[in-house]
């Protein structure tokens, strides 16, 4: 039996717009077995621990002072010391927030990546490229696979 995984990616900007927390979306699904993923749904079909990575390519489009935060949340409550942030200053920065877990799942649990900044009218939130000759800089990569029953 194949061990459960799910890679996806989201090949938009997402920029909040408020300062509440908003949920990542995701609109590729990069590869998966045994855990479906809907927009930035995951539902796990499997019961056991898994080890889950989220991956945000944070920026702004213009000069200003903003925090931005990326965490997990399980089943709608927010996943304990799974926040990260980044302060950004300048347009021309971009920078990989990375929040990570191991966490005991049951079959029907969800996990949805959520961000929020402490400004907004900026540009600021995920941002996504696509250098030229390189594969494509997606706004978020997001990866996970059970690691123990």
């Amino acid at each position: 039996m194949r061990t459960p995984y799910l890679q996806a990616s989201d090949s938009t900007d997402q920029e909040p717009g408020v300062t509440t927390p908003v949920q990542v979306t995701m609109d590729t699904t990069d590869g998966s077995a045994g855990i479906t993923h809907s927009s930035g749904t995951v539902t796990i079909l499997e019961a056991g621990v898994y080890f889950i990575v989220a991956a945000g390519q944070v920026g702004m489009d213009s000069n200003a002072n903003v925090n931005c935060h990326l965490w997990l949340r399980k089943t709608d409550v927010d996943i304990v010391n799974s926040n990260t942030r980044a302060y950004l200053t300048e347009a021309a920065g971009t920078t990989v927030l990375v929040s990570q877990v191991v966490v005991r799942l049951a079959i029907g649990d969800t996990i949805k990546v959520y961000q929020s900044v402490d400004n907004t009218g900026e540009g600021e939130g995920l941002h996504h490229s696509a250098p030229a000759g390189e594969p494509a800089i997606p706004s978020i990569i997001f990866t996970m696979y059970k690691i123990s029953d």
